[in-house]
């Protein structure tokens, strides 16, 4: 059994899980502009900060969205925005900011929660795909960014303005792959994704976020297409999260395994495993092993059907 002859599961499987460009991209993006235009009069409204630019940030702006794992979850879209802090003679906190915003954005049918990392916006309608929108805060000053962290009732050690680029990593995945290749990357970022919603409870930190998923997959990816040039994702994706194991939960010492980092490669360069604690840390690498270990033994069946029923157990029915 080849990589290839299992190709049309995948290419099934990337389809069913994808966040196709009609109904629900189109649904999210006029959802983003008319949130903007509100909050830009909102803010002009309320005497407040000047909004200077915003952009879409996240899997959407990378290509690697999946659809929500169970009916009625929600879609979402990331949005980053910039105020223009170059005449503030006092810094507002990250709170008092995301404060100011949140209540420029509180009107209608709309739920805002202020978060850590971002504000998220819900609309309470069943005449919709259930989706929300999630608003990171950047401040801009001497053109340089910095991200709003902190609750609305966070003390002063627990907020802060990050140092960001948001931009910069979504412009690195573009001018590291293109083509085919950026395409082949993009389903195995989204068959990760699906694996990690089926493997980890959706409550605090136990899953990998997405983008440490993504950047675990930006380093240890490897092209992999057959002689004709027809995509081969079992055997990249079969590579890839060997390459993850071995790169990123190496044996620091016999039978000792060292904790799993993934530093966001551009600015800040935090590590994105972070907010996990050493139990979660240890469970991620023993699931991901085991997905190692059951890809593997999905390629030494005899037939494609018995490797179609084992990818079943790791990926769900949808592949």
């Amino acid at each position: 059994m080849t990589g290839s002859e299992i190709q049309k599961y995948f290419a099934a499987f990337n389809e069913r899980i994808s966040i196709k460009r009609d109904e629900e991209r189109s649904i999210l993006l006029d959802r983003r502009d008319k949130l903007i235009t509100s909050l830009r009069d909102g803010l002009e409204k309320r005497g407040a900060f000047k909004l200077i630019d915003y952009f879409t940030q996240g899997s959407y702006a990378m290509f690697t969205g999946i659809k929500p794992i169970s009916q009625g979850k929600e879609l979402d879209i990331d949005v980053g925005i910039v105020l223009d802090f170059e005449s503030y003679l006092h810094l507002p906190s990250p709170s008092e900011v995301k404060t100011e915003v949140a209540r420029a954005l509180t009107i209608g049918f709309r739920k805002v929660e202020i978060r850590r990392s971002c504000i998220t916006v819900r609309y309470d309608s069943k005449k919709e795909i259930p989706y929300h929108v999630d608003i990171a805060v950047d401040r801009k000053r001497k053109n340089i960014l910095y991200l709003a962290k902190g609750k609305q009732n966070s003390d002063q050690s627990n907020q802060e303005w990050q140092l960001s680029d948001p931009r910069a990593f979504i412009q690195l995945i573009k001018d590291t792959y293109t083509g085919i290749e950026a395409q082949q990357f993009h389903r195995l970022v989204r068959y990760l994704k699906r694996w990690r919603d089926l493997t980890f409870a959706d409550t605090g930190h136990s899953a990998p976020v997405g983008v440490a998923l993504t950047v675990m997959a930006l380093q240890t990816y490897s092209p992999r297409f057959t002689t004709n040039g027809t995509a081969d994702d079992f055997s990249a994706l079969r590579t890839m999260v060997s390459e993850m194991v071995d790169y990123y939960f190496r044996i620091r010492l016999i039978g000792i395994w060292q904790q799993g980092r993934v530093y966001l490669p551009v600015t800040p360069q935090r590590d994105l495993l972070g907010r996990m604690t050493t139990q979660q840390n240890q469970h991620f690498r023993e699931r991901l092993f085991q997905l190692k270990k059951e890809l593997d033994s999905s390629a030494h069946c005899e037939t494609v059907e018995d490797t179609h029923f084992m990818l079943q157990k790791v990926f769900g029915q949808e592949i």
